[in-house]
């Protein structure tokens, strides 16, 4: 018979996990464009965020049910995963959430159009999501699907640096299907390797953990390319605008701000050469931001590289009492720990 034992709840580590992790984010969304980096207000929260993730891992280790296990740190598959993870999450909102706004202010679509052009990106993630399931089911193995996709993600983001005020609807097009074909074979794949790389009583953290890098990287990697989109905004318009006229626009309503000049309609109420160089100054912002997306894919693709596959297994590793059942190979040293 199974025995009934009372379980300890780690709330020190997840009070410290979850306000650590809000102190980083808040500094990172906040660093550049409600206060300056060098800002007492900015360094305070990264040194918070510092002490108190600090302050987690002294929790981690003496607590007798962990919230974040750390011994699941010492398997290099678990962690180059969450790193590459990390990565794709935030090169798919870097796409789904500035595509929009480049098709929307420099080319000129429609709201509704705007929205729309990410379908194409859409369909082709399901599409290799199934297929690279089937295939990955049927071979056990994963690291070259992985690769694969994540070369497909780099070719979609160097198109997109590419881009300029004369891109078409279809290059916009061609770019997210070969995005989305990469997300959808790297997506869950990589929580299928974390899956398969730990025990069973580990299975359920593993699991929530990547899912956690993800939503913090998506978190994170919006906040940076949101951050070089203002900055660039600036001296963009600068560039193609009169100091009268980017005076006039910074000093209105509306503003010249990376959240007014995405509208066709009010566009078209302004002179056509201002509205012109707004386009020009507007796509010229975002060729860093999709120039950025490139060192991030290259990052998840060289943490794929140093995953040691393991062929997936066909059952659960039972461990019930250990962590390590006869079944389940020693953990792999990360080369990053």
């Amino acid at each position: 018979p199974n025995e009934r034992r009372k379980h300890a709840i780690d709330v020190w580590g997840s009070v410290t996990l979850s306000t650590g992790i809000a102190a980083a984010l808040l500094a990172t969304v906040w660093g550049g464009t409600q206060f300056a980096w060098t800002s007492w207000q900015i360094v305070g929260l990264y040194a918070a965020a510092a002490i108190l993730l600090g302050a987690f891992v002294w929790v981690e280790r003496h607590a007798p049910e962990p919230v974040l296990p750390l011994h699941l740190f010492r398997s290099g598959i678990f962690t180059l995963s969450n790193i590459a993870s990390v990565g794709v999450a935030m090169s798919m909102f870097g796409a789904i959430f500035f595509l929009p706004v480049f098709v929307q202010g420099v080319i000129g679509n429609s709201v509704t159009n705007s929205g729309a052009i990410l379908v194409p990106m859409l369909v082709s993630m399901i599409v290799t999501s199934v297929a690279g399931g089937w295939l990955i089911s049927h071979t056990g193995r994963y690291k070259m699907p992985l690769l694969a996709g994540l070369v497909s993600m780099g070719a979609g983001y160097y198109m997109l640096a590419t881009f300029s005020v004369e891109t078409t609807n279809q290059s916009v097009i061609e770019a997210m299907i070969l995005i989305g074909l990469g997300l959808g074979i790297t997506m869950q794949t990589f929580t299928l390797v974390v899956q398969n790389s730990v025990s069973r009583e580990d299975m359920a953290v593993a699991t929530s953990a990547t899912q956690l890098s993800r939503s913090v990287g998506a978190a994170i990697g919006l906040a940076i390319l949101g951050t070089i989109l203002t900055q660039g905004m600036q001296s963009a318009m600068a560039k193609y605008l009169p100091a009268s006229v980017l005076h006039q626009l910074q000093s209105s309503d509306r503003g010249a701000t990376a959240t007014a000049v995405f509208d066709p309609s009010q566009l078209a109420h302004l002179p056509p050469a201002v509205a012109a160089a707004i386009r020009h100054g507007l796509a010229d912002a975002l060729h860093p931001v999709f120039l950025a997306g490139l060192p991030i894919i290259a990052v998840s693709f060289i943490a794929t590289l140093f995953i040691k596959e393991v062929a997936l297994r066909q059952t659960a590793h039972v461990t019930a009492g250990r962590r390590n059942a006869d079944a389940l190979p020693e953990p792999e040293k990360s080369p990053l720990i």
